[in-house]
């Protein structure tokens, strides 16, 4: 059986069970992050799902799961994963979301078996300002 996953390429795809989409970007502030996760066949499926840190942090910037679900055949299971809001300002960051044999604790086999996150910092930087705000110039006059 053959899909196409939303917004990308043919890649090298399960089909039996995989995400959605291969990344989803949030706002720090939005509070959580939703990852839908599509059953192609006509069976249920029980399968493990994870988060995976990279430069994003559990539990700093978001809550990390770990835990099995039914995906329904031929239904979509939708998992909200909950974000942490900071007051600092801070480069995006990223985490991943894997799913996995409950059985072998193995990530599943196709790129999208795994979705990356990326939280979207959206507190204000630090401002950039002089000292002085304004400043004389002579104009000197030299003659060749």
């Amino acid at each position: 059986m053959e899909h196409k996953l939303e917004g990308e390429n043919k890649m090298n795809m399960n089909k039996d069970i995989g995400f959605k989409s291969l990344h989803y970007s949030v706002a720090e502030a939005s509070q959580w992050v939703t990852v839908h996760v599509k059953n192609y066949t006509t069976k249920d499926i029980t399968l493990g799902i994870r988060t995976k840190d990279d430069t994003a942090v559990a539990p700093d910037d978001y809550e990390a799961i770990d835990e099995k679900i039914t995906v329904k055949a031929e239904n979509i299971h939708a998992q909200k994963i909950v974000i942490k809001n900071d007051e600092g300002w801070e480069p995006d960051e990223d985490f991943f979301v894997e799913l996995y044999d409950p059985e072998t604790k193995e990530i599943y086999n196709g790129d999208n078996a795994s979705t990356k996150i990326t939280i979207l910092d959206d507190d204000k930087p630090g401002v950039l300002q002089f000292r002085n705000t304004s400043i004389k110039v002579r104009r000197s006059e030299k003659k060749v």
